[in-house]
């Protein structure tokens, strides 16, 4: 059965790929693009909270986390 043969030989990487970026900036930039979407307006009705579907004192803590600016300037 061919399909029960080892390979002898890794697929070569597929050299236009690009890595991948970390997790942290994936998120940063979601969050920053959900605020953009919703005005800068983190709770309440069409916040980024309610577009991401978290809690928005959990989006709050995570953009403390991330050092992304909220709130009043």
């Amino acid at each position: 059965f061919h399909w029960l043969e080892t390979p002898t030989s890794q697929t070569p990487q597929d050299e236009t790929a690009t890595r991948p970026a970390e997790l942290e900036t994936v998120v940063t930039e979601h969050i920053q693009h959900a605020l953009r979407y919703a005005d800068g307006k983190v709770g309440g009705p069409g916040g980024a909270a309610e577009i991401l579907g978290v809690n928005p004192s959990t989006l709050r803590h995570r953009m403390k986390k991330l050092g992304i600016p909220y709130g009043r300037n």
